[in-house]
């Protein structure tokens, strides 16, 4: 499973499994949650 972030390269995003939000809109936090890796 890859997961980039928002603001990643073009070429990343393009490959990744799923893009979150950049760092400045917690995007890190979201995907954490929205895989189960912590709860909300």
């Amino acid at each position: 499973m890859g997961i980039a972030m928002g603001n990643a390269k073009p070429g990343l995003k393009a490959i990744a499994d799923d893009v979150t939000g950049t760092i400045e809109e917690d995007g890190l936090y979201h995907s954490f949650v929205k895989y189960g890796l912590i709860q909300s």
